[in-house]
């Protein structure tokens, strides 16, 4: 899946993208809030200004990814990989 893909579905309803492949995905900007992407690779994605307000990111693999000025308020983060992910004035107020 792309993330072009992803965004159509997003807006057509869709909320379950458990275990799906975004590596190195471009999703600056998107406005995701309560999209469940429990264990998907989003390892390279760029993230930047996206909303994940109330995600479900659990087990997710974020390794190198751009999480600039991203929201992740009451986000779930259990188990994420954030190993070298880019974090800068992200706003991670969220819960385990």
């Amino acid at each position: 899946m792309n993330a072009k893909e992803l965004i159509t579905r997003y807006k057509a309803g869709n909320r379950d993208f458990q275990g799906v492949d975004l590596n190195k995905a471009d999703l600056n900007s998107a406005r995701l809030n309560g999209i469940d992407l429990s264990r998907v690779n989003l390892s390279g994605a760029d993230l930047s200004r996206a909303r994940l307000n109330d995600a479900d990111l659990r087990e997710a693999n974020l390794r190198n990814a751009n999480l600039y000025e991203v929201n992740l308020r009451r986000a779930n983060l259990g188990g994420a990989d954030l190993q070298r992910a880019y974090l800068l004035n992200a706003h991670l107020n969220w819960v385990l």
